[in-house]
Order: C-alpha cells, then sequence, then structure tokens
C-alpha cells in the first residue's frame, strides 16, 4: 500500500500560534492555495481514496483534494481528529504560560501522559491514531489512500509505522499542505518522502 499523510491547509489559528485543537476554523487563502499546489504534485500517483478528520479545517482541504483528483468522497474518520486541547484551545503558548502554568508544567513534565484541563492525553490520541492505521493497513487491495489530518496525527502516525511506538513522535516536521509519501508491506514501512512546506 502506498500512504499519503497530508497535513491541512493554513488557517488564521495557525498564523496567530494557537493551540486550536477542535475549534472550528477554516482555511484561509494561503491554506487553499497550498492545498491546491500539494494536489497538484501528488496527482501523477491518482490516488483513488480519500480519508480524513471529520474538522473544518481537514475536511475542506480533502474535499480540494478530491475534487482536483476526480475523487468521490472523502471519507471522514474521528480517530485523525486532532488532539482535544480542552482548556489549552486558543490559546498562545505566552497565554497558556500565564493562565495555566500548572497545565503547561505537567504538560512539559509527561508530553505523553498528562491530560490537559477538559481534554485528552497524547496516549489516548496515540492509540486513536493507531486504531485509524490499523483499518487502513488491513483493508483489501494494495492501493493508495491519502489521509487528510492534523501534525499530531502525522507525527504518531510517522512514529508509529517506521519505530513501532510513539517515541519518534518529535522527529517529524511538517507544516501546512505537507506531506509524507510511505509505502507498506505488512508490518514493514519505508518513508519514501517527506515535504514539510509546499
Amino acid at each position: 500500500m502506498e500512504l499519503f499523510l497530508i497535513r491541512h491547509g493554513q488557517t488564521d489559528d495557525n498564523l496567530k500560534g494557537y493551540y486550536t485543537g477542535r475549534r472550528p476554523t477554516g482555511l484561509n487563502a494561503e491554506g487553499n492555495g497550498q492545498i491546491r499546489r500539494t494536489a497538484r504534485e501528488l496527482a501523477r500517483f491518482s490516488i483513488p481514496d480519500v480519508v480524513c478528520s471529520p474538522l473544518k479545517r481537514a475536511l475542506q482541504s480533502a474535499r480540494l483534494l478530491c475534487d482536483a483528483w476526480g475523487v468521490l468522497g472523502p471519507v471522514p474518520d474521528p480517530d485523525w481528529t486532532e488532539m482535544d486541547f480542552g482548556d489549552v484551545s486558543g490559546l498562545t503558548y505566552d497565554e497558556l504560560a500565564k493562565r495555566l502554568p500548572e497545565a503547561l508544567q505537567g504538560w512539559a513534565d509527561d508530553w505523553f501522559g498528562y491530560t490537559l484541563p477538559g481534554g485528552e492525553n497524547g496516549e489516548a490520541m496515540y492509540a486513536r491514531v493507531e486504531r485509524a492505521l490499523h483499518r487502513l493497513l488491513t483493508r483489501p487491495g494494495n492501493g493508495r489512500v491519502a489521509v487528510v489530518t492534523h501534525l499530531g496525527c502525522i507525527r504518531f502516525a510517522l512514529s508509529r509505522l517506521l519505530s513501532g511506538g510513539p517515541g519518534r513522535f518529535w522527529d517529524f516536521a511538517v507544516g501546512n499542505g505537507g506531506y509524507a509519501h510511505l509505502r507498506t508491506e505488512g508490518r514493514e514501512a519505508e518513508l519514501v518522502r517527506l515535504v514539510e512546506e509546499i
């Protein structure tokens, strides 16, 4: 199977440096342009299936890709949803440090296990991404599929596929509209290309 993990296009929240989480923010003009460039770059692969996070920014990005490629869909999968940042959603790092310093410290001490106030932790998010990957990798056929999702989901998916666990989460950077192209066979995965900026 060939898997394309694509980060949604830019939003105004991204520009402002917010922890967006589950906020219903859509693409801005630059985000639309990024996804159109990604669509052109990946058109040669004739990707027949597009799965996406149901959040607005990912769904808009996935629809742009489907329209460009003449593909029906996309198919939303809630397991590809961004982390629930809870009370941290809509804050910048500096605002988080001022308003919820204990949460910031807890998160810094244990980024994987600490549960954000009103949100979820990295362990829960990793479990969701692992389930979503399992469904994709065990489906019939050996074709190509694009997943339009969020940075945290892409980092967890790459870490799981390339190392078998969450430990390489911080090794990967993918900007808005960027993507990772992987080939998988059984339990083996190869990173063909990582495009950080589009």
